[in-house]
């Protein structure tokens, strides 16, 4: 299956030479037109391709979704989702899926059906874009020839990682910059959140970790240092304080215990002069992970601790031991190869599954007065965005499963596990799908998860929802639209 796929890229990549000879010899200057030239060639030919497709700006109208199956009616609310879905400009496509322009959707489930629309987060860089109709910064993990000087990160953000509900305000967040605002009935931009006068620009990740009080601790990355963000469930800046480390690292995301903010630093760091930041880094085994353990009850006492190499985008729970120790868990990369940068051939045009490594569920422990961690694999493979029921302790998890045998090389099946580790159930919709980040949301005394779904055949996207109690018999609902989205990262689920 896989030597049918690459000859019908062969087939596709030869068109383009057939039809636009001039064009594919200006292009050999400029590697980014060559990739938009082989991806728009090879979409005509492949649907699942309509995942890394852009959208063209400001997004897509109100759309009322295929209703399938029985949704709950105390199920009531919206369903956001943010994503890269702006892929291209002025002939020149991005190399890294990371880089698009941030869109949030929307999907309304309300009592008549169930409608979606999308917007772009309007960034200064998406505005800036939009004007001259080309790219003009250097992006995260492409690098854009001549692009023009920045003052600071949000000169470059976009805000397309995620999405958090706080204080009754929906934000659009990235990994290295502002939050940004957005009015959640219309999607449209009110700019970017200063938590404090000195803050203003300064990075604020991607993945906050919630209290069970509806507070924040939320942290933002800067080589050797880290600045740690305590916002209250009104909204309003707690406190925000400077940690210095032992050494830089990639860092995504990271956990909390009832006590303790635990953060990993992988071995990434930058070993090359390149126009890009994703271009530019290096994996250092030598250099192993760092664990930095800071008390919430005192952010000026950091502890660290190194570990075997290792990284990971997604940390799932994170409890303390009875006898002093803290445990976590994390879909958990062994090397760089395929974490810099996933599925970079679809947004080329090559639909041959390249995958060289995936994600593995471990635990983590380090005993009380440790000098090092230890990584503890679990019975869990080929597992990503894993989403915990309880705050602050060992839980019952949801994460996202693919298969070595999957000719896309797409996570397509959903696992559930109780506290422990131990499988519950587990429901794989096959090779024609791709399942996205699946929401655990409670309706009416019952437990559910919700999340898209893209279906790689009939280019469609759609959302699932399952009961938790029967994942093995499938969704007991769906909603299709008639077209497909860019694949996304990230969302949250606000009750209506």
């Amino acid at each position: 299956m896989q030597r049918r796929a690459f000859l019908q890229f062969l087939t596709a990549a030869a068109s383009v030479g057939a039809v636009f000879p001039s064009a594919l010899r200006a292009a050999a200057k400029d590697p980014l037109a060559l990739s938009a030239q082989r991806f728009n060639a090879a979409r005509k030919i492949h649907p699942i391709l309509a995942g890394w497709e852009s959208i063209s700006p400001p997004g897509t109208g109100f759309a009322d979704a295929e209703i399938k199956g029985h949704w709950p009616k105390a199920l009531r609310g919206t369903l956001f989702r943010n994503g890269p879905g702006l892929f291209e400009r002025g002939g020149q496509r991005y190399q890294h899926w990371f880089d698009g322009d941030g869109l949030i959707q929307a999907w309304r489930i309300g009592e008549t059906g169930i409608r979606h629309h999308s917007r772009f987060v309007d960034t200064k860089k998406h505005r800036r874009e939009n004007k001259s109709g080309r790219f003009e910064v250097m992006a995260a993990g492409t690098t854009i020839p001549n692009a023009r000087a920045v003052s600071g990160p949000d000169d470059v953000n976009t805000a397309n990682i995620s999405v958090m509900q706080l204080g009754g305000k929906t934000y659009a967040l990235w990994e290295a910059g502002s939050a940004f605002e957005i009015n959640s009935e219309t999607l449209a931009t009110v700019g970017a959140k200063v938590w404090r006068d000195d803050l203003e620009g300064v990075a604020f990740s991607a993945h906050p970790v919630y209290e069970p009080d509806g507070s924040i601790w939320n942290v933002g990355l800067f080589d050797k240092q880290m600045i740690i963000y305590h916002v209250g469930a009104d909204g309003q800046l707690i406190s925000a304080e400077l940690v210095a480390l032992a050494q830089s690292g990639y860092m995504h995301s990271f956990t909390a215990t009832a006590t303790q903010l635990v953060f990993v630093l992988a071995p990434m760091v930058k070993v090359r002069d390149a126009g890009s930041y994703f271009e530019g880094l290096g994996w250092l085994p030598e250099q192993g992970s760092l664990m930095v353990i800071v008390p919430k009850s005192d952010l000026s006492k950091p502890r660290f601790v190194n570990f075997e190499s290792g990284a990971a985008y997604h940390y799932a729970d994170a409890w303390d031991e009875p006898d002093g120790a803290i445990a976590l868990r994390a879909c958990w990369y062994k090397t760089d190869a395929a974490f810099v940068s996933p599925l970079q051939n679809y947004m080329q045009g090559d639909v041959v599954s390249r995958a060289t490594a995936a994600p593995n569920l471990v635990e983590i422990r380090l005993a009380k007065n440790a000098k090092r961690a230890e990584v503890n694999a679990t019975a869990h493979s080929l597992v990503e965005f894993p989403i915990q029921t309880r705050l602050m302790r060992q839980s019952a998890l949801l994460m996202l499963q693919g298969r070595q045998s999957n000719k896309h090389g797409m996570l397509s099946a959903l696992l559930y596990a109780d506290p422990s580790g131990k499988r519950l159930a587990h429901f794989d919709f096959g090779d024609d799908f791709a399942l996205e980040e699946q929401l655990f949301v409670r309706a009416g005394g019952k437990n559910y998860a919700l999340g898209t779904i893209f279906n790689v055949k009939t280019a469609r996207t759609g959302i699932v929802l399952f009961d938790l109690k029967n994942i093995n018999d499938g969704p007991i609902a769906q909603a299709w639209l008639d077209r497909a989205m860019p694949l996304g990262f990230h969302g949250t689920f606000v009750a209506a």
